[in-house]
């Protein structure tokens, strides 16, 4: 089996919900950050690019009809790079990584991108269609004008009906109350930012619809976490965070966003906060009435684009690179979706094994903070220690862009890697329908 390596990656600031970025169409985001890796490795003859590989967790709106693909046209890749979008919900992002790793390792190609993209300030709301068959006009004198087939005509309205549902388009602008009750009574509206939507009552008998804050209530009362050990759990990541701000750490992986409208480039996460313990301690439950998760030991909604670039060994001989680490191994586990954060210690579990390493053998972890709740449960599963865990801060700080962060906490991970010179690193999350994802990183800069 061939092995895969890490180039470069980078990534944009993190916005905040309706932020800097909420500005930016995610096909757009998206474009930036792999434009940017391009021309930060100019000696590579991009038309070698296999395949542009993103994570997106939303795909309802601006980043539907595979955005990794108008993302790879938007940033001028040649049109012979074919663009994939995958989704593995919060963890699309380490998905991307581990499609492309396999790609390289079962000889597929020799040179792709991973990437992820979120934008949880643009996502639409959505309606369903109405499952009420539409009424077809009746009546005497009219019946022949309304067979004729001619606009407005029940033979046009089920012709037009005909076109759409048999591989035509809808014509862009086209109102869809017009169309015989397409929207009926029963039909609902979603908010697509985060959560379930579309839900199938068949499913909901088996798994009850929890949202992601639910779940991280379902944990703390499992693992019996107190809300005072969640609050000194965000304390500390937002804590850590300021620290590597102040030591200029970030300045490593992130690519600045231009705002236009002589406005300033964008070049700091904006979702961080200088927070207390006191302030932490002060807000209320956001999902029970009697709950411990609060607005301030979640993560965030947020805005954000990455990418990396992977290449086989033939490509470091060609080009005479020196790669930033190796991918070691990966894995994905399901969990009960009650309590879906667990999933990223199963997964990491798995990886490590396949890795033939232990937890020992880590000399850092980057865990994907989507609750405090979740990671402390992790860290207790693992055993890990708490020490080379998020050791610059994690999503409780930076904010959770959710099809971006796999990317992010394995940029993240490596930069700290390469600083400490640390040989293995962990990059593991948790996601949504209980599911979690883990990759083994080896530092080779």
């Amino acid at each position: 089996m061939k092995a895969a390596y890490i180039i470069d990656v980078a990534r944009t600031p993190v916005g905040k919900y309706g932020g800097a970025l909420s500005g930016i169409r995610p096909d757009d985001l998206l474009a930036h950050i792999i434009k940017a890796l391009v021309l930060r490795n100019p000696a590579l003859d991009m038309s070698e690019l296999e395949d542009v590989i993103a994570g997106d967790a939303n795909q309802a709106g601006e980043d539907t009809r595979n955005v990794a693909r108008m993302a790879s046209l938007l940033a001028g890749l040649p049109v012979t790079v074919a663009g994939n979008t995958v989704n593995r919900l919060c963890a699309s992002g380490l998905q991307a990584i581990m499609d492309c790793s396999r790609a390289i390792f079962c000889g597929e190609g020799h040179l792709y991108i991973a990437a992820g993209v979120e934008s949880m300030s643009r996502a639409p709301f959505v309606v369903s269609r109405s499952s009420v068959p539409p009424k077809k006009k009746q009546g005497g004198d009219e019946e022949k004008r309304l067979a004729s087939g001619k606009p407005g005509s029940a033979r046009h309205e089920e012709e037009s009906e005909d076109r759409i549902l048999g591989g035509g388009e809808k014509p862009q602008n086209e109102s869809p109350q017009g169309r015989n009750g397409w929207i009926g009574p029963d039909a609902e509206i979603y908010d697509t930012t985060i959560g379930w939507r579309f839900t199938n009552p068949r499913l909901t008998l088996l798994h009850h619809p929890y949202s992601m804050g639910e779940t991280a209530e379902n944990i703390a009362e499992r693992w019996n976490i107190s809300r005072a050990e969640q609050d000194e759990y965000a304390f500390h990541s937002h804590a850590k965070y300021f620290a590597a701000l102040e030591k200029g750490i970030w300045e490593d992986e992130i690519v600045p966003v231009a705002l236009g409208d002589n406005k300033p480039a964008f070049t700091r996460d904006e979702h961080p906060r200088r927070v207390s313990l006191k302030m932490l301690s002060q807000l209320k439950p956001a999902f029970k009435s009697n709950g411990s998760v609060t607005a301030g030991n979640a993560s965030g909604l947020n805005d954000g684009s990455a990418a990396m670039l992977l290449a086989s060994e033939e490509i470091l001989k060609k080009y005479k690179l020196r790669p930033m680490a190796r991918v070691v191994s990966m894995a994905v586990a399901g969990v009960d979706p009650s309590v879906m954060g667990i999933g990223a210690g199963a997964a990491a579990v798995k990886a490590l094994d396949r890795a033939r390493l232990s937890l020992d053998d880590m000399d850092i972890i980057e865990l994907n903070e989507s609750f405090a709740a979740q990671s402390i449960a992790c860290i207790r599963e693992l055993h890990a220690d708490p020490s080379i865990v998020n050791v610059n801060g994690g999503s409780l700080a930076i904010g959770h862009p959710m099809g971006c962060s796999g990317v992010r906490i394995s940029a993240t991970l490596l930069y700290e890697m390469k600083r400490r010179g640390a040989r293995y690193g962990l990059a593991c999350m948790c996601a949504g329908l209980g599911q979690g994802a883990a990759i083994v990183y080896e530092n080779l800069g």
